[in-house]
């Protein structure tokens, strides 16, 4: 069974990202697993199986508490007993605790509450930018004040040097939730594209699934962060999908963090990255 991981803090900033990820979850028939990283430090006269004990004793406490604090999330949900797994982990670090969790456990995304409107760094914050950073597992960013709503229209960002590899990828979350997916291509008058009927044409016959190519002109004169916030004006979709290329700064080169000017679609819109160098 496919899992989906969800992380959280026991904070009311994460119940955004359990009730999105058990949806999601339901939605794909998957298996979700609620995630808290804890620590438990080291006092110097302990012996290994005392350490052992007092970890092994603070998880069991903790997993009660997070049975606690989830149950009135998911309630109406009505989530099978084997579709549901709590987990308290113990790591020193928050961000190499789950990618070692859903790494060591095959996870298929993870999920994680963010902090909402502002400027990126505050929207991010240090382990969610971490996270994206270095997970090799998709991961979906949910506004901390975003309801949950059905999928429907997946909107993927594509600089076209690797879209139909990129694209496999996004059918494969979209297809099950039976979303329409829009390919969208920011280009310059220099640049040279397929034709969009006939690269429709190709990608329903290769990928099995409708796919909605749009291209639009580049702004000189805006960011990049500007121009895909005005095309989510233009038309609202689901959630957004990237790929982010983890050997360049992502939110630095493409996303231009430098800039704080608030754009609308914090703290309403999911986004979901994927490894561009998978």
């Amino acid at each position: 069974m496919e899992k989906i991981l969800v992380t959280t803090d026991f904070s009311t900033n994460s119940n955004a990202g359990v009730v999105y990820a058990a949806n999601l979850a339901k939605a794909r028939k998957a298996e979700l697993v609620v995630l808290h990283i804890y620590t438990v430090l080291r006092a110097s006269f302990w012996s290994d199986s005392e350490y052992n004990y007092y970890v092994q004793r603070y998880k069991d406490t903790l997993e009660a508490e997070l049975a606690a604090f989830v149950q009135p999330l998911l309630q109406s949900l009505n989530l099978s007993p084997e579709a549901l797994k709590l987990e308290a982990y113990h790591n020193f670090d928050i961000v190499d605790g789950v990618l070692e969790y859903a790494e060591t456990h095959q996870c298929a995304y993870v999920c994680i509450s963010t902090r909402g409107a502002g400027g990126l760094r505050k929207l991010f914050g240090g382990n969610t930018s971490k996270l994206i950073i270095h997970s090799k597992i998709p991961v979906l960013c949910i506004p901390s004040g975003c309801p949950y709503k059905e999928i429907k229209h997946v909107l993927y960002l594509t600089d076209m040097t690797a879209y139909k590899k990129e694209l496999a990828k996004v059918v494969a979350f979209a297809s099950p939730l039976q979303a329409n997916i829009e390919m969208l291509h920011f280009y310059y008058s220099y640049d040279s594209l397929p034709d969009k009927e006939y690269l429709e044409r190709t990608l329903r016959n290769e990928c099995g699934y409708e796919v909605d190519i749009a291209y639009r002109s580049r702004n000189a004169d805006k960011s990049m962060l500007e121009e895909i916030n005005e095309e989510i004006e233009r038309l609202p979709r689901s959630l957004i999908v990237m790929f982010t290329d983890q050997k360049k700064s992502f939110f630095e080169k493409f996303l231009l963090l430098s800039n704080a000017k608030e754009y609308s679609f914090y703290g309403k819109m999911p986004l979901l990255t994927f490894n561009k160098l998978d």
